[in-house]
């Protein structure tokens, strides 16, 4: 089996967490299946689609073809499942009460052998309890990067195809940027120079990025 368009299991003290069919959990010392749920994982041919799961408290939390669920993790009760966000939910973080959700991104087909970008592009909060949505922005263009979470300032950053954006961590309903800065990039890579600097990389390391590669990009 190929695993590798999946994220890895997580663990805790107790159990190991699977998500590659569902949510499975094994007992960490014996092997023995302590609960399972099984549902479907699959973004279409997509790479990492789903999120990372996370471990908070009593619950484990996962995301699913663009929806959350949380689950107690003892036992696998079906703590809540959040509102479809029409589009993959490719990572997670929790603060607080709080869960985020980064929406859309760049993604690989393994049959079509390419990249294709998921919309909507953006983030959601969810309430950690409840999984009602606190607010959520898609108006990222074009593309969007991993977040980063700012505590000290109440921001979540992310950048699209032409900004770096900050984000409200308190904000309500459909939210605007909290601040936009435009990014000017000083040079542009295409698929054939990127596949060029990968393989002079491998061959050379850092010194073969040092010469030129071809293509007008």
């Amino acid at each position: 089996y190929d695993l590798s368009g999946h994220q890895p299991p997580l663990h805790d003290d107790k159990a190991l967490y699977f998500t590659y069919a569902g949510m499975h959990v094994f007992d960490i010392t014996s092997g023995k299946l302590i609960w399972k749920s099984a549902y479907d994982v699959t973004e279409g041919h997509i790479k990492r689609g789903n999120a990372q799961s996370i471990i908070d408290g009593n619950a484990v939390y996962v995301s699913a073809k663009g929806q959350l669920k949380a689950f107690d993790k003892s036992n696998g009760q079906l703590l809540w499942t959040s509102k479809d966000f029409g589009g993959a939910v490719a990572e997670m973080e929790a603060r607080g009460n709080v869960i985020y959700g980064r929406l859309g991104g760049q993604f690989y087909d393994r049959t079509k052998k390419e990249w294709e970008l998921k919309k909507p592009l953006g983030v959601g909060a969810l309430d950690k309890q409840t999984g009602n949505v606190l607010w959520r922005y898609d108006d990222a263009k074009d593309s969007i990067t991993n977040m980063v979470i700012l505590d000290s300032i109440a921001t979540v950053l992310i950048a699209d195809a032409k900004n770096l954006i900050g984000l409200d961590m308190n904000g309500k309903g459909d939210i605007k940027e909290k601040f936009k800065v435009k990014l000017e990039f000083k040079k542009k890579i295409g698929a054939g120079a990127i596949a060029a600097g990968a393989s002079r990389f491998a061959l050379g390391g850092i010194r073969g990025l040092s010469s030129k590669g071809s293509g007008s990009d």
